[in-house]
Parts: structure tokens; C-alpha cells; sequence
């Protein structure tokens, strides 16, 4: 009689010890990744983090933060050092780069035999955002296109028929001669030439066909007529027609977002900050149709995995999770970051911060012409793109503000980047 009572006891302490074994094991058994990502923004990442882990809690991830200016740097010294971090962000810039000296890990064979990445219907061009060569090198993060924004009330003020999706390059100097007002300090339109880059590279392949650079990587295309007649029009604008800001002219009465321009080109996220401060209603469009088409300079940015990491398994669990439904809508809500595609509930949940018209009007706009007519031009860095822009860019602001001849100054770029070309191929 005197045993009964203790039973429970007995049994209550065995409970408690297997309980805290269990709990031993478990600990113990939580894999760390570290993350690095170039954003300060340590609440943001650490929700992204936690809300993994809430699905996913054998895996603990420890985010690393580094300033921007810094970070390149600082993820290849961390490689060379043998102690990389298991999964970090891959600019668009350094994807050549970073491939061929062998950081990232070649993810092909774990995208094409995952269920959860089958089941994402992706957009093709963010799929091209972190392809190299036909290998796939990591998850799409952060994908932007460019496109034309326009002062609408300046429009009907002016009595002039907003750009369509047909417009042309014509309409559009013609439009910024009329839209021009010196007294108001309103320039018609804004040059997306200076500085040179992908906007110089994508107003080329509208209006030539071409980039830089053949398709075949050897073949310096810059010095084409057909390109210095591109420039042309742009320097017509600025000279002859006045309608855009150059040395000496009239200051505008605000930047692109309060009003100092009528027409525009920027990242089609701007108009969460147009709608925070512009003082007027404002239209999206395509790019203006030149003679060899309209298509918007886009890219992308990547998550990856080291090629070091001692995790792989672990590192490609949250990369997957990352591009799956579930991620996509923790990254849309906590990163403020585009849907890699076409999911509805996803574009209405990225659109939620604008005002209830706009978000209908830039959601439509986008999903039914430029992503769904697959406007977007994704670009693709090479190795020598940082020189050969340093190149383009001092030739650039030669014909700009120097007033040198277009098709010399295009010929001394090209003669440049064929020698930089040779050099480096030998």
C-alpha cells in the first residue's frame, strides 16, 4: 500500500528527465547559418529570420551586417579567409566575378529537382537574374526595372495626350518641347544618358539593336552610326531644344519627384516615393519606341550559397524557402521586395502602401504590360563592364558638356574598349 502513492512521483521525475534530455538534444541539434547582407536594417532582417525559423526550427539563422561601400569587399576577404558566410547577397554587378573565381555554389541540379521551386511559377526574366551560362547560382532577390513617369496634371494643363504604350521617340521630344516652361523652372523631360551605364546600354539596344558589346563578346559596337544617332537625339534635345537641364541652364523648380521635370526615367519602386512627395498626380510608361524597340532596362540581384559553407543542406533549405510562396510573402512584407512572379495575392500585398487608385492603376500596369508582355530587358554584367563604363562615361560628359563631336568621341570610346577588350582576352 505504502508504494502506490510514490508512483506517480517516479513517474512524474522520469517525464521531467526525458523531457529535459529531449530538450538537451534538440538544442544541441539546431544547425547556425550565418547570412550577410549589406542592409543596416538589423529589425528587418531579424524578423525575416525568425519567421524562417518559426517553420523551419532545427536551423537558427545569424544575420551579419555590413555597411554598403564595404560589403563587396568584405564577403571575398571572408572567402579568402576560409570563413564565409553560408548564404549572402550577390549583386548583379559582381555575378561574372564572383562565379568565375568560384564563391557560389552552382544550385541547378537543387532548383530543378525541388517541389517547392516547381510549384512557384517564376518570371523567365528573374530566372535569367541569377542564371550565368545556363547554371543557376542562386534565389532572385530584389528585381527592378526602369520606366517613364509623367507629370499628369502638367499634361492636361497642356491639353496633350498622355504617352500609350505606343508612343514614340518623336512623341516624346515632342512632348517635352511643348511641356518645357523656363518661367516655372519645369524642364520637359530628363536626360537618362549621363553617367552612361545600363541606361545608356539599354537607350543602344532600343535604338540600334545592340549594347556595347556584340553577342559574342568581341566586338565593340559603340562607334556604329546608327548609335551616334541615338546620342544625337539626345543632345538635340538638350541643345538645340533646350528641354533638358545642361551647363548654365535655368535650375529646375525641384528634382524628378517635386515637380522640376515633366517626363522622366526611373525604377518602377520610385512611385512609392513619388507618392509620398510629389505635389502632382503622375502616369508610368514604356520606354518611348525607338527603331529597334521599348524595352526596359531591368536587373536583379541574388541570394547565393558559398561554395565553403559546411552547411549546404541547411544553407539550401532557407534559399528554397526563400523563393517559395511562403518566403516570397515574408520578403514582400518585411523587405518591401518585388514577387518573382505573376501571383496576385503577392503584387496586391507589395502595392498595399500606395493609395488605393494607384495601387490598382501600377499593378495593372505592370503585371499586364510590362512583366506580362515581358517588356523587361534583364541585364547581364560582364567582367570588364566597371572599366569600359568609367570609358563611356568620360565619353559621355565629353559630348555633353564639352560640346565634342558625337561620332569622335564615340570612336576614341570604342578604340578604348577594344583595347581593353585585348588585353583582357590575353
Amino acid at each position: 500500500m505504502s508504494r502506490i502513492p510514490r508512483t506517480p512521483g517516479r513517474l512524474s521525475m522520469y517525464l521531467v528527465a526525458l523531457f529535459v534530455l529531449t530538450l538537451s538534444f534538440t538544442t544541441s541539434a539546431q544547425t547556425v547559418i550565418q547570412m550577410a547582407v549589406y542592409d543596416l536594417d538589423a529589425a528587418r532582417w531579424q524578423a525575416i529570420a525568425d519567421r524562417f525559423s518559426d517553420t523551419h526550427p532545427d536551423i537558427k539563422v545569424e544575420v551579419q551586417f555590413f555597411p554598403y561601400g564595404e560589403y563587396p569587399e568584405k564577403i571575398t576577404s571572408m572567402v579568402a579567409a576560409g570563413t564565409p558566410p553560408d548564404v549572402f547577397l550577390t549583386w548583379a554587378q559582381y555575378r561574372p566575378l564572383w562565379v568565375k573565381y568560384g564563391i557560389l555554389e552552382d544550385l541547378t541540379s537543387r532548383w530543378e529537382s525541388s517541389p517547392a521551386l516547381k510549384a512557384m511559377n517564376i518570371y523567365p526574366f528573374m530566372l535569367e537574374s541569377i542564371t550565368l551560362d545556363g547554371r543557376i547560382y542562386g534565389v532572385p532577390y530584389d528585381y527592378n526595372s526602369t520606366s517613364w513617369f509623367y507629370d499628369r496634371d502638367l499634361f492636361s494643363e497642356r491639353g496633350l495626350a498622355e504617352p500609350d504604350a505606343n508612343w514614340t521617340t518623336q512623341d516624346h521630344a515632342e512632348m517635352a518641347r511643348k511641356l518645357t516652361d523656363p518661367q516655372r523652372g519645369i524642364y520637359g523631360t530628363l536626360n537618362p544618358l549621363r553617367g552612361a551605364g545600363g541606361n545608356l546600354i539599354q537607350w543602344m539596344e532600343n535604338w540600334a539593336g545592340h549594347g556595347w558589346i556584340g553577342e559574342n563578346g568581341t566586338e565593340i559596337l559603340v562607334d556604329d552610326p546608327v548609335s551616334a544617332d541615338m546620342v544625337q537625339y539626345w543632345y538635340d534635345l538638350a541643345y538645340q531644344y533646350e528641354v533638358l537641364p545642361t551647363p548654365g541652364s535655368f535650375a529646375p523648380r525641384g528634382n524628378q519627384f517635386t515637380g522640376g521635370y515633366a517626363m522622366w526615367q526611373g525604377w518602377v519602386s520610385y512611385a512609392f516615393r513619388i507618392a509620398d512627395t510629389a505635389a502632382y498626380d503622375w502616369g508610368i510608361a514604356l520606354y518611348p519606341k525607338a527603331p529597334a524597340g521599348q524595352r526596359a532596362f531591368a536587373q536583379g540581384h541574388m541570394y547565393s550559397m558559398s561554395t565553403g559553407t559546411n552547411h549546404p543542406e541547411e544553407a539550401w533549405t532557407f534559399l528554397e524557402w526563400m523563393a517559395s510562396y511562403e518566403g516570397q510573402e515574408v520578403l514582400v512584407t518585411e523587405a518591401h521586395r518585388q514577387p518573382i512572379g505573376p501571383h496576385p495575392d503577392l503584387w496586391d500585398l507589395y502595392f498595399s502602401d500606395l493609395p488605393f487608385e494607384k495601387r490598382e492603376y501600377l499593378n495593372a500596369w505592370l503585371s499586364n504590360i510590362l512583366y506580362g508582355q515581358n517588356l523587361a530587358e534583364n541585364f547581364t554584367y560582364w567582367e570588364t563592364f566597371p572599366e569600359m563604363n568609367r570609358i563611356m562615361s568620360e565619353h559621355i560628359l565629353n559630348i555633353f558638356d564639352r560640346h565634342q563631336p558625337i561620332q569622335n568621341e564615340l570612336a576614341a570610346a570604342a578604340r578604348e574598349l577594344r583595347a581593353l577588350l585585348a588585353e583582357a582576352s590575353e
